[in-house]
């Protein structure tokens, strides 16, 4: 499952219960605040995370909890100047929700889209 997946399904699965702390997908950013390739999910009661690699600065653990109890070797990794709003996938995966799938995959597999034959 790529962190796209994770964190559109997160989404889906967690919006009933965030919906009142701004849930939204994320891109995250390295020190320097350049954007990498990975997102996840995260509002102001949850973050969730796959593992993922950030160049120099190496792999980061999962992290699925709240954002209070990220444990120290994390916490620079999810500060709140560590991300930037993806609104572009926020919106696909609220588009994906009011459509009533369950997961990002259920929704593309409906509409005929492959993306393993591309």
């Amino acid at each position: 499952m790529s962190c796209i997946d994770d964190a559109i399904d997160t989404y889906i699965s967690r919006f009933e219960e965030d919906k009142k702390y701004h849930p939204q997908i994320v891109q995250a950013l390295i020190p320097n605040g350049e954007p990498t390739y990975h997102w996840y999910y995260r509002s102001d009661k949850y973050i969730k995370s796959i593992r993922f690699g950030i160049g120099s600065v190496g792999r980061i653990d999962e992290y699925d909890g709240h954002p209070n109890e990220i444990s120290s070797n994390l916490v620079e990794h999810f500060a709140l100047n560590r991300f930037i709003h993806d609104s572009k996938k926020t919106e696909l995966a609220e588009t994906i929700r009011l459509s009533g799938f369950t997961t990002f995959s259920k929704y593309f597999k409906a509409k005929g889209i492959d993306f393993l034959a591309s």
